[in-house]
């Protein structure tokens, strides 16, 4: 297992294969979109004759989470510094989350947070991957977009 670097980070899993995200070389830099929650389903209803609606029960719906990743091809996957191929180890890293991702049947995946408590996982759906901004040529930022289809994912409880 590649080596992460902080005690937080989130990981993508296909059945056996998983896809580390909080390594030097694969970061995923913000996935705060994961504490929110999915859009209300349901409308309250209209009664002819009175103002305003009156209230139905409403349900969560799925959750869009915009997921900020950034590759450096300055380090290995372990998180040893690198001084030759740079370049090509960013394209690399670049190109293994791309087709892990896509490459999940019907794009579904789970995604597992880790924190200092423990983790949780939850299901996924990969949508789409955003441009591939190189702010040096051996770093890529990028956007993964995904959904929650639950509208939630639970935060890590401690073990006991």
């Amino acid at each position: 297992m590649p080596t992460p670097f902080r005690d937080e980070y989130i990981e993508f899993v296909d059945g056996v294969d998983v896809l580390h995200c909080g390594t030097r070389a694969i970061n995923c830099r913000d996935w705060s979109g994961l504490f929110a929650v999915g859009d209300s389903r349901g409308n309250n209803r209209i009664i002819p004759g009175t103002a305003g609606r009156r209230q139905r029960n409403h349900v969560r719906d799925e959750l869009a989470v915009e997921l900020t990743f950034q590759v450096n091809g300055a380090y290995d996957d372990d998180g040893a510094p690198q001084t030759t191929n740079l370049r090509g180890r960013c394209l690399g890293f670049v190109d293994d989350v791309r087709t892990f991702l896509d490459g999940a049947t019907g794009r579904q995946l789970e995604v597992r947070l880790t924190t200092d408590v423990g983790s949780e996982t939850g299901d996924v759906t990969f949508r789409a991957m955003s441009r591939i901004r190189f702010p040096v040529p051996w770093i890529a930022d990028f956007e993964v977009l995904v959904t929650l289809p639950d509208g939630l994912l639970a935060l890590p409880e401690e073990s006991s």
